[in-house]
């Protein structure tokens, strides 16, 4: 505290504050250590984070460095050096020191529910927030390997696949007990689109050059292009709200269910119409006796999303309807329709989904699960 007191004296009296990297094990200076500060506001195109500085540690181990750069934040900053694990953490910090633990390599393979590999997929572990800068990454090649040279012993690892379900809290020492074990690591992705949102005003114009995130997990953004076009990341189950940044204004539009392909048409300046109402029942036919029935969401254009199969008070105008989901008895499904003030009932006929394999090993009295679903890889201890 009175380090980092003297710090803050130093640096209004006009001297910069600074930083001083130390290894983890002994408390001594690490010399060569990249320090990159990067923003969380981004910059267009399709930038999200954003380097504004690069600085490396001298012979004591510190640098100085500026909590803005031509202008803007420095909000995060990524610490590197071979042979250290790589880690993010918040530029106020940075004050407080940074100590890097050693680096082991891990290598193993992304691939999908048939064992095919997957390819390009981001590997990284967690920033200092959801949406930071990432601290040691990697991507898998075309053969789906990856290998990491930056990770910690220990910690979690996301995998962000383009075309796949994303996974997250991997347990890193559980991933290298299995690689120790078998000689390498299966991670399973489970095939799903990503998510292309385009964005509309109230007129039904494209809405060009706007900041759009999903708070799914895990967390992406990008920004629209000159027709309104975004490109996300898929989401786990098809859940996520997107959140738009219209100049100073931000705007939040109800993603709920998004559609099975991918494809999501977002109107948040779209007027509400609260002068009419009307009644939906959507009756599910059971594939078979004793099935349980679907999960039944109808996704309103007012914004507005409702998990039931007989609504009354609907707002009335386009909606969707979805039936089921993934790695559930039933497969996903969507139907558009029209609410009107008239009472309609929808008929949707069930669909079987294909049946998962879950295997279970016993390892040094550990359960340890492992379930190639949509929500990724799922451990656990025997108690």
């Amino acid at each position: 505290m009175i380090l980092a007191g003297l710090a803050l004296l130093c640096a209004s009296a006009g001297e910069s504050p600074r930083l001083r990297v130390v290894d983890a094990r002994d408390g001594r200076p690490i010399v060569g250590a990249t320090v990159e500060l990067w923003t969380e506001d981004g910059v267009r195109p399709r930038i999200v984070a954003t380097r504004l500085a690069t600085l490396r540690t001298g012979a004591d181990g510190t640098s100085s460095f500026e909590y803005k750069i031509d202008g803007v934040r420095a909000d995060v900053a990524r610490v590197t050096r071979p042979g250290f694990a790589s880690v993010s953490v918040s530029s106020g910090d940075l004050e407080d020191g940074v100590a890097l633990e050693p680096a082991l390599p891990l290598t193993g393979r992304v691939v999908d529910l048939e064992g095919l590999p997957v390819a390009n997929a981001r590997l990284f572990t967690p920033g200092m927030c959801r949406h930071a800068v990432a601290g040691a990454e990697a991507r898998s090649g075309p053969d789906g390997v990856f290998r990491f040279e930056d990770l910690g012993a220990d910690g979690e690892l996301h995998v962000a696949p383009e075309a796949h379900t994303p996974l997250e809290s991997l347990a890193v020492a559980t991933l290298r007990r299995l690689a120790a074990r078998d000689g390498s690591v299966d991670v399973f992705v489970a095939p799903r689109a990503p998510i292309r949102v385009r964005m509309l005003d109230r007129d039904g114009r494209p809405m060009p050059q706007r900041r759009v995130h999903s708070n799914a997990e895990l967390f992406a953004a990008a920004w629209t292009d000159h027709d309104g076009w975004a490109l996300l990341p898929p989401v786990a189950q098809g859940e996520a709200t997107l959140t738009v940044f219209d100049g100073e204004e931000e705007l939040q539009v109800d993603g709920s269910f998004v559609p099975r392909d991918g494809i999501f048409v977002a109107q948040p300046f779209a007027h509400r119409r609260s002068d009419a109402a009307g009644r939906l029942t959507v009756l599910a036919q059971l594939a078979a006796a004793g099935t349980p029935p679907p999960s039944v969401v109808v996704f309103a254009r007012d914004g507005a999303h409702h998990q039931a199969t007989d609504l009354a008070g609907i707002a009335t105008g386009p909606a969707t309807v979805f039936v089921g989901q993934d790695f559930s008895p039933w497969r996903e499904q969507r139907r558009q329709l029209e609410v009107t003030e008239e009472p309609q009932t929808v008929v949707v006929d069930a669909l079987p989904s294909r049946r998962v394999r879950v295997l279970l090993t016993r390892d040094d009295h550990e359960l340890l699960v492992i379930q190639a679903a949509s929500t990724g890889w799922v451990t656990g201890s025997d108690a």
